[in-house]
């Protein structure tokens, strides 16, 4: 399923989620940040590739049927929409967005666009990074070039990640989520911020994320983007 398609448009604010693979919830943590920017008056546009179980579907409340259909075909685009001025497009493969584009929202306030995806380090990252960036611009005019990278990492595996970004897309700001007992002080991060451990609590339930971190980290990065956009 596809939304309604229509010509790329600018995007007030352009952010990756990145998430350690194997380490932490990707869906669940692109979840709770979409709800927290709507919870704003922002309309939101999530892409989120790599979905393993669960996806964005589960979290966002649409029928098991649907949500499901990836796992058995890794060319399907699972896409919708959800109020507070949700929309969102899952697949597996970055190459399987080929042809999509967004709908154009329906709001007059600024639209967020959001990429969630994992990595893990490896050197085989920056390739993927590369094709979700390819994938990005067909929902930001901007090329696809990120803003800002929100990374969800420990301390040991972030070093890693934030070169394939940095490699690939030099200039964007990053965001470091530690998850683990180490601080992730030496990061080389922007803003780095601890992983609350009550999160994990609500994995398993299926709904949107209400916790208070998501939308302190979102605050924070939108008000980093718009001080560094008044001094350029």
């Amino acid at each position: 399923m596809k939304p309604e398609t229509d010509a790329p448009r600018s995007a007030g604010a352009h952010i990756w989620l990145v998430t350690q693979r194997g380490r932490i919830n990707r869906a669940h943590f692109a979840a709770g940040c979409s709800f927290a920017l709507a919870g704003k008056g922002l309309g939101v546009t999530l892409l989120e590739f790599d979905t393993g179980l669960p996806n964005i579907g589960y979290y966002f409340g649409i029928e098991a049927s649907r949500y499901l259909r990836p796992v058995l075909d890794d060319t399907v685009i699972v896409a919708g929409s959800i109020e507070p001025g949700i929309e969102f497009a899952s697949c597996r493969r970055p190459e399987s967005f080929h042809g999509f584009t967004a709908a154009r929202t329906k709001t007059d306030s600024p639209n967020i666009a959001l990429a969630a995806f994992e990595l893990c380090g490896a050197a085989s990252d920056s390739g993927h990074v590369d094709a979700v960036r390819q994938q990005c611009s067909r929902i930001d005019v901007s090329d696809g070039k990120p803003d800002a990278v929100v990374i969800v990492a420990d301390a040991g595996t972030v070093q890693p990640i934030i070169g394939s970004v940095v490699d690939r897309s030099s200039g964007e700001l990053i965001f470091h989520v530690v998850c683990g007992t180490e601080s992730g002080r030496h990061s080389g991060a922007s803003e780095i911020y601890p992983l609350p451990d009550g999160i994990r609590s609500s994995w398993s339930v299926r709904a949107a994320p209400e916790d208070p971190f998501f939308d302190g980290l979102v605050s924070n990065v939108l008000q980093v983007i718009s001080h560094r956009r008044k001094a350029l």
